[in-house]
């Protein structure tokens, strides 16, 4: 049997597996003509068992779930139904060639062989769905790429995945306002009106990878106390297909409770999802248990641009207390597993593994990822140790009195340190360059180096320490989960100011400040 799912835009490999009733059901059909159609279920199975999940967390926000739901009109893949706020009503929609048919503002009016478009049938399921004043909560999810120049395209918001409010800026002779007014006579009311449906309306395109929902069923079965491997996952998504073909359209938790526990899939203790979005957003945020959004502090379009706030200050001000009020709650909902997710540079890393240490009695767990670029599981900061044999050399810099630190895995961060040092004139005496016997991207092949490595380098660091050093710089170039097991495991250590890389040849930037 296959490791993981390979869902029907792969290479027609198949799994087969039990349903909720004992049946053999494939999943991952071959291509073909009807492939947008298997992967639109596939997603949709996924999203049905992702929240269906939830309904067995110790402390659930989900109360039940309906499936192809009848009176929902164009909003019956999915119904959501939270313990506070209206219902959230999903609809999938994905075609074959994603690349060819891109979301546009002409999808939103085309009625393509219907009746109606798709506009006009989100405002009649929304004006159907709203009742005594309270609307629904609408989601769009489709594999269609967004189409480059759009006017309606732009006005996305990255955040929030609506169209308002940008859509609802411009006058009535810009291209956003002819085309409000054009979406408002299609649909036959006021602008106000399409706005306020608009405005309950988001848009999740693009998605064409399964994995990435996969990830996020994980997550929200580890948080649940369920067995969260892939094959649990894809197990969860055929026992939400079977209720699809049984005819199950209500969904509680005495259900999915039954289900778990015919098919073993109680894991024991919860796990909490801690999400931060320092340099870009995550896509579905609202499924971890606790999430934190720096996006907006870091200029850039890309994340590859995001490295340093605009305003320094942050990383002490806001972005610290951020991460203390989450532990806070992590800890006080009795929470002692923390998965990581996110995207975040090593400095962050670093640091949030200091705000979920060891000596708390946490034990964190993040997603690594082999040399080749793999998938390879999570990497916890517990488990077998692999000896790596860290070496260091000393430099003397003779700048002042405090000690930087280099940790040199994926390549060699020396000559750069070195140059930063010089050009920043640092108040350094001393540069500790540590490194593993052979840098690369596979140095640390799997979880069990990165605990070695981890174990060495806290060593080195301690030995170090012992000299009594006012402060530390500290550098690295490696893994994420190198860095977050290293904060997980500090402890005793001086005053420590961490740095980020500013990339090739632009020096480092000032990050977090670990205090003593």
């Amino acid at each position: 049997m296959p490791e993981g799912y390979v869902g029907p835009s792969g290479t027609g490999r198949t799994l087969t597996l039990d349903d909720s009733e004992g049946r053999q059901v494939t999943a991952g059909q071959g291509p073909a003509a009807s492939g947008a159609r298997y992967l639109g279920d596939d997603y949709q199975h996924l999203l049905t068992w992702l929240h269906a999940a939830k309904l067995v967390h110790r402390d659930p926000e989900v109360r039940r779930v309906e499936l192809e739901k009848h009176g929902a009109g164009n909003l019956d893949d999915l119904v959501v139904h939270r313990t506070a706020g209206p219902g959230e009503y999903h609809q999938v929609k994905f075609v074959r060639n994603p690349g060819k048919e891109p979301l546009d503002a002409e999808w939103f009016t085309s009625a393509d062989g219907n009746k109606k478009s798709p506009l006009q049938r989100f405002y009649e399921s929304w004006e159907r769905l709203t009742v005594d004043g309270e609307t629904p909560f609408m989601v769009l999810h489709t594999n269609r790429l967004i189409a480059a120049g759009d006017t309606a395209m732009a006005c996305i918001d990255g955040v929030t995945e609506r169209l308002v409010p940008k859509f609802a800026t411009g006058g009535p002779r810009s291209n956003v306002g002819r085309l409000r007014a054009a979406w408002a006579e299609h649909v036959g009311v006021e602008e106000e009106v399409l706005l306020k449906m608009l405005r309950d309306l988001r848009v999740r395109a693009s998605r064409v990878s399964i994995n990435e929902l996969q990830e996020h069923c994980r997550w929200v079965m580890d948080a649940s106390g369920l067995v969260s491997t892939k094959l649990a996952v894809e197990q969860g998504m055929l026992v939400a297909r079977g209720w699809v073909e049984d005819g199950i359209r209500d969904v509680d938790s005495a259900i999915v409770g039954e289900i778990i526990e015919a098919r073993g899939l109680r894991a024991g203790t919860p796990r909490a999802t801690v999400v931060i979005q320092a340099i870009d957003h995550d896509i579905y945020p609202e499924l971890a248990t606790e999430t934190i959004d720096w996006v907006d502090a870091f200029p850039g379009d890309d994340p590859r641009q995001r490295r340093q706030p605009a305003d320094p200050s942050v990383w002490q001000t806001r972005f610290a207390p951020e991460l203390a009020r989450v532990e806070q709650s992590i800890r006080g909902s009795g929470y002692r597993e923390v998965r990581l997710g996110g995207a975040f540079r090593l400095a962050s890393s670093i640091y949030v593994g200091t705000v979920f240490p060891d000596t708390r009695g946490y034990q964190v767990l993040v997603v690594g990822r082999a040399g080749d670029g793999t998938w390879t599981g999570d990497i916890a900061s517990y488990g077998e140790r692999a000896a790596v044999g860290l070496t260091y050399s000393r430099t003397s810099v003779n700048a002042g009195k405090d000690l930087a630190v280099g940790f040199s895995i994926t390549g060699s961060l020396e000559p750069a340190v070195l140059k930063h040092l010089s050009e920043q004139a640092l108040p350094v005496a001393e540069f500790v360059h540590v490194t593993v016997p052979s840098t690369g991207t596979d140095a640390l092949a799997d979880g069990a180096a990165v605990r070695g490595w981890v174990a060495e380098a806290r060593g080195i660091l301690r030995e170090l320490a012992e000299e009594g050093w006012a402060k530390l710089h500290l550098f690295m170039f490696g893994p994420q989960t190198a860095a977050v097991l290293l904060g997980h495991s500090w402890n005793r250590m001086p005053p420590t100011q961490l740095w980020d890389d500013l990339g090739p040849g632009l020096g480092y930037t000032r990050a977090f400040e670990i205090l003593g």
